[in-house]
């Protein structure tokens, strides 16, 4: 038989812990100190009034009242608390101690002896110092996601406060998407509940481009269920199940990982299926995004969303003076082929008609088997209120193409890479200023019927209040099975953040495609949150 109940010293710690915390709470009491103000669900509903009852008395105490005592005279003016008639002693025996009774007066004197007085103020040091501990344990991480260090404006509880899941904090606050701080020993993180949550999006598109399906309507596009916590002290677990109805996805384990916290100092292991920390936002749900929808550079180059696959990832974050530094490698098995257009009986692609009647999309890397992956991020401090940043990119792996019938039409190996920097600056009234450029390059090998192809985008976003923001965003992307042609595009967007857990989006875009000549767009979204694991914006 399995069990299931709790470990002996984990019991005794919770016994402790609890009976602690009671002591400490008697003490403050007696000493008269303000309690701190509990939910009226809390209290316990009062039963009916019903008559004392009085201690049972001793067989040689008389049931008559004996006059009181005199006060004795090495203790002038003590202060002894009134005793019933049946408790009452008699002369020359010491009475019992009975636990003081509360008024309801606050300034009301108690008299305990010193002994007691140390043995409470013990119990409430050792009560505060594992107070203390906890709080340790808990600085290692929020509840989404991710640690952040230091939310800005509206919106920003708990992931990455720069948006950019993976990237390190430097001086001014940036955040990451994945805690790199180590917790304190012993901690007792792992013997708490995990923090679950649910975030939901909801995308409409209107275009003029009548080959996109999406066009016209306004649909659920994504839940996401969070659970994160931690298993083990410096060892925590995060799982997000996600489907999508729009695309008739069930739920689906998106990313299930362990985070090995602190490992050796400044080093942090992840294991399991997650997103490659590959570009600025590689690691990052699309909840997340400035944006509506994928960059097409990324889109087309990388991957509809992120670099996905089960494996090891090894991060080692070092401050060197003002200069943050942030080194990750990561050895991943790939999360599927890519789609070709094809047509005939023999399953042929035509280089003249890549994308048949759709939308053109990319192939991206197109990972299928053993893939490696690194990156290299490095944050400088610019005057008190600012931050300039570096970062570069590479992955490289076996990749296989199907055709339209899910034959395999090609396979090889593929590189790819990508170098970005960014400039972000806080003022006053939670006003933000962040400028953003990134570029990447595709590189096929033989066996693949794709070719070289490159990207890249610009990014400007101002945050003029601490729940609004405007951004201006230009794009241009190649395709790897269509050499000379490009997708360019133009897009203003608009955000308004209600609350922290939710906000909505208007992405206006006009842009030139192959088959559509100066397209329009406009995406409506809506992000709601419930939970710790809420989307965080830039």
């Amino acid at each position: 038989m399995f069990d299931f109940s709790p470990s002996r010293p984990a019991l005794c710690r919770r016994r402790a812990l609890h009976a602690t915390g009671l002591t400490a709470a008697f003490a403050l009491f007696l000493l008269g100190l303000p309690a701190r103000a509990q939910n009226p669900e809390d209290n316990p509903i009062p039963d009916e009034d019903t008559p004392a009852v009085p201690a049972p008395t001793q067989p040689d105490t008389p049931t008559q009242p004996v006059p009181a005592q005199p006060a004795s005279p090495a203790q002038p003016g003590k202060t002894v608390p009134a005793q019933p008639s049946a408790n009452t002693q008699p002369p020359g025996q010491k009475p019992p101690v009975a636990p003081p009774v509360s008024s309801g007066n606050p300034n009301e004197k108690v008299t305990i002896t010193r002994g007691q007085l140390d043995q409470i103020l013990q119990q409430q040091a050792e009560l505060q110092r594992q107070i203390d501990e906890l709080k340790r344990g808990g600085a290692t991480g929020t509840g989404s996601s991710p640690t952040g260090s230091g939310t800005t404006g509206v919106g920003n509880t708990g992931s990455a406060t720069d948006g950019t899941s993976g990237n390190g904090t430097a001086a001014t606050g940036s955040g990451s998407g994945t805690p790199t701080s180590t917790p304190a020993s012993g901690s007792n993180r792992a013997l708490l509940l995990p923090d679950i949550s649910f975030i939901g999006q909801a995308v409409g598109l209107l275009s003029n481009d009548k080959r996109d399906e999406r066009r016209s309507t306004l649909r659920l596009s994504e839940g996401e269920i969070g659970i994160q916590g931690y298993v083990y002290p410096g060892v925590k677990a995060d799982a997000f199940i996600v489907g999508s109805p729009t695309e008739k996805q069930a739920f689906q384990l998106e990313e299930t990982y362990l985070t090995f916290l602190g490992v050796r100092p400044g080093l942090n292991i992840y294991v399991g299926r997650k997103f490659a920390p590959f570009g600025r936002t590689g690691e990052q749900h699309n909840h997340s995004w400035l944006y509506a929808r994928q960059l097409l550079p990324r889109q087309n180059l990388v991957a509809a969303e992120a670099l996905l696959g089960d494996g090891v990832n090894v991060r080692y974050t070092r401050p060197f003076g003002k200069l943050y530094t942030q080194a990750d490698f990561g050895i991943f098995s790939g999360d599927g082929a890519g789609t070709l257009n094809t047509s005939g009986a023999n399953n042929t692609f035509d280089p003249t008609n890549p994308f048949g009647s759709d939308v053109p999309t990319g192939t991206g890397a197109s990972y299928i088997r053993r893939f490696y992956n690194s990156r290299l991020y490095a944050a400088l401090p610019v005057g008190t209120d600012g931050e300039f940043a570096l970062g570069a990119s590479y992955a490289r792996g076996q990749s296989a193409l199907n055709g339209s019938n899910g034959d395999q039409v090609g396979s090889g190996t593929t590189a790819i890479s990508g170098f970005d920097g960014t400039y972000r600056r806080y003022l006053s009234g939670g006003r933000r200023i962040l400028a953003r450029a990134e570029y990447f390059g595709y590189r096929p090998g033989s066996g693949l019927p794709t070719s070289n192809a490159s990207g890249y985008y610009g990014l400007l976003n101002y945050r003029f209040r601490p729940d609004a923001d405007l951004g201006l965003l230009l794009e241009r992307s190649g395709f790897p099975q269509a050499p000379g042609q490009h997708e360019n595009a133009l897009s203003l967007i608009y955000t308004k953040q209600f609350t922290e857990q939710f906000y909505a989006r208007l992405h206006a875009t006009h842009g030139d495609r192959p088959g559509k000549g100066g397209f329009n767009e406009l995406f409506l979204q809506f992000v709601f949150g419930l939970g710790p694991h809420t989307h965080s914006l830039e």
